[in-house]
């Protein structure tokens, strides 16, 4: 994001973007930038992209994103809106480089209206048609239903992926450990905007330990001396 219209509130995450996410979430457009977010006003998921935007997306697959624990971080530390209350963050997402970031709200809808790339045909989704009629409900329904499965695969695969690429969390010897704010385990890291986690402490007899994602809580050990992990 280069030139005059850079956010300078975008954090750049190491989250993975599912190569079917815009089919999941119902984005038909072709803009490079388009942000997701959950509207509190009729309780939907909204995209937005600078030019179009959209109430009442595909929600299922915001859920399913949102709770896997490749994106445990992202959902409990910044607010991209709920039932209840308006979303102070917008999760934007970069099609041509395939990049996640998290920027403010109002600064990240300047962006879009400013800056965003004019629609370009490489950026479309394979299945662009936004059009319902009565009689392509049912299918549309199932697309959209399948979709989402495909993005649930995908994360479980990736993240599977990820788990074999590191072994920050894995210790030799010793009961399965799990964070006591998080609930992530020696074989199930949270993702951090470092990564996946590690531990900050863990407590072989007892099974407790503190991962890195959680540590800037400012969450205290237990009881117990803390075990470091070397990384």
């Amino acid at each position: 994001m280069e030139g005059e219209g850079k956010l300078t509130t975008f954090i750049k995450t190491p989250l993975p973007v599912p190569p079917m996410l815009e089919e999941a979430f119902g984005y038909a457009g072709c803009r490079r930038y388009v942000a997701f977010y959950w509207e509190p006003f009729g309780d939907e998921l909204a995209w937005y992209d600078g030019e179009t935007g959209v109430v009442g997306a595909n929600w299922p697959s915001w859920i399913a994103l949102m709770h896997h624990p490749l994106y445990r971080l992202v959902s409990g530390h910044f607010n991209f809106g709920s039932s209840n209350e308006l979303c102070t963050h917008w999760l934007v997402l970069d099609r041509k480089d395939r990049q996640f970031y998290i920027a403010d709200r109002d600064e990240a809808d300047r962006f879009m209206k400013s800056t965003n790339e004019a629609c370009d045909p490489a950026y479309r989704p394979r299945q662009s048609s936004t059009a319902l009629d009565l009689d392509g409900l049912a299918d549309e329904i199932k697309r959209g239903e399948g979709a989402v499965q495909r993005l649930c695969d995908w994360l479980n695969e990736e993240m599977v992926r990820l788990m074999s690429a590191t072994e920050t969390l894995i210790a030799p010897g010793g009961p399965e450990a799990r964070c006591i704010h998080c609930g992530c385990s020696d074989d199930l890291a949270c993702m951090t905007l470092e990564g996946p986690c590690h531990w900050v402490w863990v407590d072989r007899k007892t099974g407790r330990g503190l991962c890195s994602g959680c540590h800037r809580s400012e969450i205290a050990p237990g009881n117990g001396q803390p075990l470091i992990i070397p990384g």
